[in-house]
Formats: C-alpha cells, sequence, structure tokens
C-alpha cells in the first residue's frame, strides 16, 4: 500500500515538473519575441531618424545696421541674395586727408583698400560676391547672401548697410513736372541745402575736348 502511495506521489511530481517546464518555456518565448520585436522598432525608428533630418526654422534676419531693414530682408523672400552697399568706419587719417595731394590721397587710399580687405576676409566667398571697392570711401557694394549680411552686421568695423539701388534721371521730365521755369526767377536758394545725384561726367565728349588734354 505504502509503495503505490510513494509511485502515485512521484508521478504527480513529475507531471507538475514537465507541465512548469514547458510554461516556463513559453514565458520565455514571448518574452523572447517581444524583446526582439522591441528591439526592431527601436532599430527602424532609428534608422528613420538618421534618414530624415529635423526640420531646419528659417533664420530670423535682424534689422541692426540696415539702413531700410524692410527693402533689404523682402529681398529674401524671393531670392537667395540682396544687393547692398557696405558703409565701414573710415580710417583715422580720413580727417586729416588732403585731397589735393597725391601723396595724401594714395595714403588713404592705401588705408581704405587694407581695411576692405580685412572686412572681406572673414566673409565666405559662397556667401558674397563683391560688386564694386570704393577708393576714396571706406566701403564696398556687394550681393550677399543671409548669411553673408549677418556676418556683416556683427562686424564692429561696419557702420551700416544699405540697399543697393538703380536710379535714373529724368530731368527732361523732371523740370515740368515740379514747375522749376516758374519758380526760378523767384527763388535764388538761399538757405537752402540740396543734393545732387551725380550719374558722371563722360571726358571723351566732344564739347570736353574729346578725353584730351587742353594745352
Amino acid at each position: 500500500m505504502l509503495l503505490r502511495v510513494l509511485l502515485l506521489v512521484t508521478s504527480l511530481c513529475l507531471v507538475f515538473s514537465d507541465v512548469h517546464s514547458q510554461e516556463t518555456a513559453s514565458l520565455l518565448s514571448r518574452s523572447s519575441r517581444t524583446n526582439l520585436s522591441g528591439s526592431s522598432a527601436r532599430t527602424v525608428s532609428s534608422s528613420i531618424s538618421k534618414q530624415t533630418p529635423p526640420a531646419q526654422r528659417p533664420g530670423i534676419i535682424s534689422g541692426d545696421k540696415l539702413t531700410i531693414p524692410a527693402q533689404i530682408v523682402s529681398v529674401f523672400a524671393s531670392n537667395r541674395s540682396v544687393k547692398v552697399i557696405i558703409n565701414l568706419a573710415a580710417p583715422a587719417t580720413a580727417a586729416k586727408t588732403v585731397f589735393a595731394s597725391r601723396t595724401s590721397l594714395v595714403t588713404l587710399q592705401s588705408e581704405i583698400k587694407q581695411l576692405q580687405t580685412d572686412v572681406l576676409t572673414f566673409i565666405p566667398a559662397t556667401e558674397i560676391k563683391v560688386d564694386h571697392r570704393f577708393e576714396n570711401l571706406a566701403g564696398f557694394s556687394a550681393e550677399l547672401t543671409a548669411a553673408g549680411l549677418a556676418a556683416l552686421q556683427a562686424d564692429v568695423r561696419v557702420l551700416s548697410i544699405e540697399p543697393d539701388l538703380v536710379v535714373q534721371a529724368h530731368l527732361a521730365q523732371g523740370i515740368p513736372l515740379i514747375h522749376g521755369m516758374t519758380y526760378r526767377f523767384t527763388y535764388n536758394g538761399d538757405g537752402v541745402a540740396i543734393a545732387i545725384c551725380d550719374t558722371g561726367v563722360d571726358y571723351t565728349h566732344a564739347r570736353l575736348g574729346g578725353g584730351g588734354i587742353i594745352a
């Protein structure tokens, strides 16, 4: 009788052990699939993250040193670059320059040229296209990208940046429109300040000697 009881208990223990082993194996299998699935998801997510760069926010252009901020900044809405004139702090010798003296003028021009070069050295060539370097004025005209503009704004040697505009002379239409002939005999200009936009002189014109030297 005792032997039968022992055999029955032993059989039950083997059954319970087998069931426990199967449940443990099942749990381990599900855990493994979950871990693999999570790892796979993280891998895919990481791959997507590497392939898709974060959205780039457009830079905000400051109005610092811009004479007409709205006009300059608005150009970037439809163009990659804007044409401007950059005014630099004049060399110390500018105030002492005697323009009638060739030696004095050459000294000033040399310092202005060096100043222009020093400022342009800090601007990447891909961000600026120099148009004209002034000889007697500390400044230059150029076409700038937003990055180039920001770099010049941050330069302490830059005083101001203004739009490089094309102006046209309309003297033939201007005088009648302002009734110039009516008032020219009434006012002589005393106490009035004016600004002249000169288009230059064609020294090769026949009326100006054709470019020759008058004896």
